[in-house]
C-alpha cells in the first residue's frame, strides 16, 4: 500500500476502522499528509471496558496520532476523551443520519403488529435487552411477531 501511494496524488489520509489505523499512521509519517480517523465503534464498546485488548491499544495509539477525528455520536466522542485520552478539540461529531425527505416512503398494510430490531448483533447495540424484554412480553401473552435484522 505504501509503495503504491508514491504514484498517487492525494491530500488527506482517511482511516475508517482500527484495521486501517496503523497503515494510516505510517502513511502520515512517510508523507507528512494530514490524517483523519473516522470512528463508528470502538473496542471499548465491544468488551475492552472489562479487559484491554490489542485492538484497544491499536485504536489508542492510532487515534493519538490522528490530526482530526470524526465520531458518529457524542457518546463515542466521550469514550474517546475519557478512555482513549484523545483531546476533545481533535474530535468533530458527525451523526450517521439520513434526511427523511430523501428516502421515499413505502406504504404497506401489515396484517398485525410487528416488533422490529435492526442493528449489528453486538453488545453495543443491545440485542440481548431486546430479546429479554420480548421473552417477558411473550410470557405475559402480550407478544406480537418479531423481526430481527442485522449482522455479527
Amino acid at each position: 500500500m505504501i509503495t503504491k501511494t508514491k504514484r498517487i496524488a492525494f491530500d488527506v489520509i482517511y482511516a475508517h476502522d482500527w484495521v486501517t489505523l496503523q497503515t494510516a499512521v505510517t502513511l502520515k509519517e512517510k508523507t507528512g499528509k494530514p490524517f483523519v480517523a473516522h470512528v463508528h465503534s470502538l473496542d471499548y464498546d465491544r468488551g475492552a471496558a472489562r479487559y484491554r485488548s490489542f485492538v484497544f491499544d491499536i485504536e489508542r495509539e492510532g487515534l493519538a496520532k490522528a490530526d482530526a477525528i470524526i465520531a458518529v455520536s457524542n457518546y463515542t466522542a466521550g469514550i474517546l476523551v475519557k478512555h482513549y485520552g484523545v483531546e476533545a478539540k481533535k474530535i468533530k461529531v458527525v451523526h450517521n443520519a439520513i434526511s427523511p425527505f430523501v428516502v421515499p416512503t413505502v406504504k404497506r398494510t401489515m396484517p398485525e403488529k410487528l416488533v422490529l430490531f435492526v442493528g449489528r448483533l453486538s453488545k453495543q447495540k443491545g440485542p440481548e435487552i431486546f430479546f429479554r424484554n420480548r421473552k417477558r412480553d411473550v410470557a405475559k401473552k402480550k407478544g406480537c411477531p418479531i423481526c430481527c435484522s442485522g449482522c455479527w
